[in-house]
């Protein structure tokens, strides 16, 4: 397992066995308008009651301890067609997204709530044999609609069309989960916010 720390834009991490994990660093800069950065504003499903259905399989376990996540702040977000997808906070009360690929692989990326706000937390698990599996998770304040409208006019400019099921926009649009290859053709998605603001989904190089 191993721990990365670079700049701005979508963490990859690989594995060559199932029950690897890897762990994720995202940076970025801070806005310039003054929102809240409660945890649970930002993600409010961190507000909500933990369940039994929360926990995290036996495999990603080991994420508890590589990104000091708080266990008791474990909240899972929906089931994609390519894996599974929570939410957590860390020891220093940073937010962190979680991805598991149908792979069992696992990685986790864990930013300031100021950092979360400006950018949103994006990562790729990459398995052994597998296209990779890439996750945004937006903070509040963006809507499925906004989201959707930003993908297909991204994919028009493009010339493509049809982007479902290959891009899927969960929890109300604070997450969008697709694959490595849909990632690496859509690029850059700007999508705008209730706030007035801009956020950006960072795409793949080639």
């Amino acid at each position: 397992m191993t721990m990365m720390k670079s700049g701005l834009g979508i963490k990859v991490c690989t594995a060559v066995a199932a029950s690897a994990v890897g762990i994720a660093m995202l940076t970025a800069g801070t806005g310039d308008k003054v929102h809240s950065l409660d945890a649970q504003s930002l993600v409010p499903e961190l507000a909500r009651a933990q369940s039994a259905g929360d926990a995290l399989p036996d495999t990603v376990q080991p994420l508890i301890d590589d990104a000091s996540l708080d266990p008791g702040t474990v909240r899972l977000l929906a089931e994609s067609r390519l894996g599974f997808h929570w939410v957590s906070e860390d020891a220093l009360g940073d937010i962190c997204s979680i991805t598991m690929g149908r792979e069992g692989v696992s990685a986790a990326n864990c930013l300031t709530p100021q950092q979360f706000y400006s950018s949103g937390s994006s990562l790729m698990v990459a398995g052994s044999s597998r296209n990779g599996v890439v996750s945004h998770l937006l903070p509040a304040g963006t809507d499925a609609s906004a989201v959707k409208a930003a993908i297909e006019r991204r994919s028009s400019k493009l010339g493509q069309s049809g982007t479902e099921p290959r891009v899927e926009v969960l929890n109300g649009g604070s997450l969008v989960v697709m694959d490595e290859q849909t990632a690496k053709e859509l690029g850059d998605i700007t999508i705008s916010r209730n706030d007035g603001t801009d956020i950006v989904l960072s795409g793949l190089e080639h």
